[in-house]
């Protein structure tokens, strides 16, 4: 994905989910990153404990 816009709206739907899920309170910082063969991904910074790479998944689709 090369489209900022479109990545930020996706992450956002994703931080929605995970506060409806999981923690309703969520602080995060993030930062996107282009990468020329991988276009943009994010890191991120938050409060929660532990997510897991399932719930990451499920809550990413």
């Amino acid at each position: 994905m090369n489209d900022l816009k479109r990545a930020n709206r996706l992450f956002g739907k994703f931080i929605e989910r995970v506060r409806k899920k999981h923690h309703k309170n969520l602080k995060y910082i993030a930062v996107s990153e282009f990468h020329e063969r991988s276009g943009i991904h994010f890191h991120v910074l938050c409060d929660l404990k532990y997510l897991g790479v399932k719930n990451c998944l499920q809550w990413g689709s």
